[in-house]
């Protein structure tokens, strides 16, 4: 990880997975709870991380165009995830299939121009209706509506993207796993923290 900068953009997944990596290097540091960017040094490994709250598709899309090529510094890697809020508020699984399609061609575009960018995508979360603590988030966030939405992620290119597999590995450790019914334990992030390092050779 040394020297290198680590951008997460996204939802409160790609916020979750940014305070598991901080747990994983020791940092006494927290994320910014809520929805807002932050920017933090990972102690003894002259990196930076970096979290851009941009939780539809069209967000990611646009901050991968226009905010990432702009940066001083090429982010090493970009994870990104969008699946909840579209799954919450636009409840379209179709629109959301052509919106991840855009995104992944800009993340195409993005990537040629940036060869040493690495995108990563994570797949939508396993949900849990019964914990969830809305009438809102429990008629939208249903597990058959959310796994609709994590195929569209799952058709996206292999070429362009490589997947992080929050929807199986939160799925594989069952409903116990998820804090709210919507994001999973603690302890799922930091198992996907450590797939991650492993994919990306760190």
């Amino acid at each position: 990880m040394k020297g290198q900068t680590m951008m997460f953009i996204g939802d409160s997944i790609t916020r979750h997975l940014a305070a598991a990596l901080l747990r994983a290097v020791g940092s006494t540091d927290e994320v910014v709870v809520g929805h807002a960017d932050f920017d933090l040094t990972l102690p003894g490994h002259d990196a930076r991380l970096s979290f851009l709250w941009r939780p539809y598709p069209w967000n990611v899309t646009e901050a991968l165009l226009e905010e990432v090529p702009a940066l001083p510094r090429t982010p090493s890697v970009v994870i990104a995830s969008f699946c909840l809020w579209h799954a919450l508020h636009v409840r379209d699984a179709d629109a959301f299939a052509e919106d991840a399609a855009e995104l992944s061609a800009a993340a195409a575009k993005v990537g040629a121009r940036l060869p040493g960018l690495r995108l990563l995508l994570c797949t939508c979360p396993h949900t849990v209706t019964a914990l969830q603590g809305t009438a809102a988030k429990r008629e939208a966030l249903t597990p058959r509506r959310v796994a609709a939405y994590d195929a569209a992620l799952r058709a996206q290119p292999a070429a362009t993207w490589r997947r992080l597999g929050v929807a199986a590995l939160s799925r594989a450790c069952g409903d116990a796993c998820s804090a709210d019914g919507v994001h999973p334990q603690p302890v799922v992030f930091d198992a996907l923290v450590q797939v991650m390092l492993g994919m990306l050779g760190v």
